[in-house]
């Protein structure tokens, strides 16, 4: 098998026949690479078309070329043997085509790969008299590359048909000549174009490998994280490079809704994701608001950095769920926290303060995006081209869904407006039943007999069913009507009876501050900056990721809880619990942070590997001791156990 590339290698394809480029034998456009077969009849062209957005399917999209390249071929009939959707975003339509060339009829059998690329490009593949073998995008800058090919040129009205006419079946006299415009002169990608697809091609291209090698949930969720990193590239930073800012911010806020689909994509599917894969899932759900950055300003590459953090807690427990067995989600989770890591970078650097645009040289962004479909009163103008007319127009992006609540609140939140507020539902969760309507307690029948009498049907008598004794008080378990509470009063945070919370971010604090979590379940607590001490009691299946401390972090009778510490702590305490896991930091070890320990068992520790990043030792705390009576003293030491 022989790899041949088109458009400068951007994309490429294997072909077990010998080719050679069709352009050193007669004139190409540019939207289109043609290679024919070097000791046959067979060929494979490969086009750039705008997406036909009346297809609203893969099915529907490949009927449409193949029937376009019937018409274009002048062709007696033609005949679409099958479809098949071979992934997400490309389809392959076999069929026949019967052509008349000089007196003889010919049925062709016909190939047609199409790839829906950024939802903006059609690339239609055609592999004629030849079997069809996959086609690769290699360089995620083709879609800047695109750009200067349809926008740049003539070509553009051209492209709007499944093929111009020459060139689309082996053999086939070329087309006479038109008049075009003379090929586009090479464009370089500025510098933070150049280097956004350079973290797509060197960062994200390994992590969706590993992933499809994976499959699964695992594969899905890569494909949607792929698919809202190109629509990142094509509708955002794209437009940014070649316009200035938006003066209507709806408009730039609309044309988010494809990035905005691929984050709740991401949400839904880890909620909904099998036990064995909700914590691989869950980092990357936690992370993926970092990818909304360019609607944050003045400071996005910090607002990436914390959904970084967030992200780590469930990555290190990855790690510790699949070391020494499936070493894949180990790579694959770490791959994840990497591309996180060169955003942050990059964002760092190009987009210091915010999105950047193209003050100095480019055209109003409404100008650039109402210009991407072409001069519409040129494409209603008739022409003796005989090639059907181009794909209309795009609809016009459906607004955002209105911001949903995502986490507890620290503070009053103030609306937000523009770009900000898509982003405000990002991280929604299972907290999507929040914007149900309250129901007032007049109209609930458990607390209105008379409503459940009126609504309810004849039915037969229940039988008398007899009394159960009831349990002893001490027996009897109690459970908290209490409403949730996040307050903060005085000096003091109080975060109580939170029950099945994904998020509670507290980030209005100050070095004078203790932080207070009473009877939850189930809840996950993040708290930013630097506090004065953190107490936990009463608490289940509670974690708590946490920056720096001034004294101690204290627990007391919260089993199954899992605490991470990203800066300093100089003491942690355990009481009366039982199941725990304490993940600390380098700064703790240079620190010698203590651990107090009473009445615990099952308790670890996780340490920082200092050979290899993102990884951690973990280390039990002792549970056995024997102490000995020396002296008229009792000396107590730890028992250990070898072999």
């Amino acid at each position: 098998m022989k790899t041949y590339e088109c458009f400068d290698g951007a994309i490429s394809f294997e072909s077990p026949v010998d080719l050679v480029n069709g352009s050193l034998f007669r004139q190409v456009p540019d939207t289109q690479e043609l290679y024919l077969e070097r000791n046959g009849e067979g060929s494979v062209i490969v086009e750039v078309l705008e997406l036909v957005h009346e297809a609203k399917t893969l099915e529907e999209a490949g009927e449409y070329h193949f029937k376009s390249l019937a018409h274009d071929n002048e062709t007696e009939e033609y005949e679409i043997q099958n479809i098949t959707v071979i992934s997400d975003s490309s389809c392959v339509v076999k069929g026949l085509q019967t052509i008349e060339k000089a007196g003889v009829i010919e049925n062709i059998p016909i190939n047609l790969n199409v790839l829906r690329i950024a939802g903006k490009y059609d690339l239609v593949t055609q592999f004629n008299k030849l079997a069809h073998t996959p086609i690769h995008v290699n360089d995620y800058s083709l879609f800047y590359l695109l750009e200067d090919i349809l926008l740049d040129s003539s070509l553009l009205k051209q492209a709007g048909s499944s093929g111009s006419g020459a060139d689309t079946v082996a053999g086939s006299e070329p087309a006479p000549a038109t008049a075009t415009a003379p090929p586009a002169a090479p464009h370089t990608p500025p510098p933070a174009i150049a280097d956004f697809t350079n973290l797509l091609n060197t960062h994200l291209s390994p992590f969706t490998v590993l992933s499809a090698e994976i499959g699964g949930e695992i594969h899905s969720q890569s494909q949607n994280l792929e698919s809202l990193l190109q629509k990142t590239l094509s509708i955002v930073l794209t437009p940014a490079s070649r316009s200035k800012p938006p003066t209507n911010l709806s408009t730039f806020q609309n044309s988010l809704s494809p990035i905005i689909t691929h984050v709740n994509k991401i949400v839904q599917l880890s909620d909904s994701a099998p036990k064995a894969l909700q914590l691989p899932l869950k980092a990357v759900a936690e992370g993926v608001p970092a990818f909304g950055w360019f609607t944050i300003a003045p400071k996005p590459a910090p607002y990436i950095q914390d959904f970084k953090d967030a992200a780590q807690f469930y990555a290190n427990r990855v790690i510790k769920e699949f070391k020494g067995g499936d070493e894949r989600m180990v790579q694959w989770v770490k791959l994840f926290m990497g591309l996180l890591e060169e955003l942050r970078v990059y964002v760092h650097k190009h987009h210091t303060t915010g999105l950047s645009w193209n003050e100095k040289d480019g055209v109003a962004y409404e100008e650039y995006v109402s210009g991407e479909g072409g001069d519409k009163s040129s494409d209603a103008t008739p022409t003796n081209n005989s090639t059907p007319p181009p794909a209309p127009a795009p609809p016009a992006p459906a607004p955002p869904a209105p911001p949903a609540p995502t986490s507890t609140s620290t503070h009053p939140q103030s609306p937000q407006q523009g770009p900000e507020a898509v982003f405000a539902q990002l991280n929604k969760g299972s907290d999507i039943t929040k914007g149900l309507r309250k129901v007032d307690t007049e109209q609930m029948t458990h607390k209105n007999p008379s409503l459940r009498d009126a609504g309810s049907t004849e039915s037969t008598p229940k039988k008398q069913q007899p009394p159960i004794a009831a349990k002893p008080k001490s027996l009897t378990r109690t459970t908290s009507s209490h409403p949730p509470k996040t307050q903060l009063d005085g000096q003091k945070w109080f975060i109580e009876n939170h029950t099945n919370t994904p998020h509670i971010l507290i980030d209005d604090t100050k070095l004078s501050h203790t932080v207070n979590i009473f009877n939850c379940k189930n809840t996950v607590v993040e708290v930013k900056g630097k506090v004065n001490a953190l107490n936990m009691v009463g608490c289940h299946r509670t974690s708590v990721l946490l920056d720096n401390l001034v004294s101690s972090l204290s627990i007391t009778t919260s089993p199954n809880f899992t605490v991470q510490i990203l800066g300093v702590a100089p003491t942690v305490t355990v009481d009366a619990t039982d199941v725990g896991q304490i993940y600390l930091s380098k700064g703790c070890i240079e620190a010698d942070t203590e651990i107090i320990t009473a009445k615990t068992s099952s308790v670890n520790v996780s340490l920082p590997d200092n050979q290899e990043d993102g990884e951690f030792v973990e280390k039990p705390i002792p549970e056995q001791l024997k102490t000995v009576v020396r002296d008229g003293r009792l000396v107590s030491s730890v028992v250990e156990h070898s072999g």
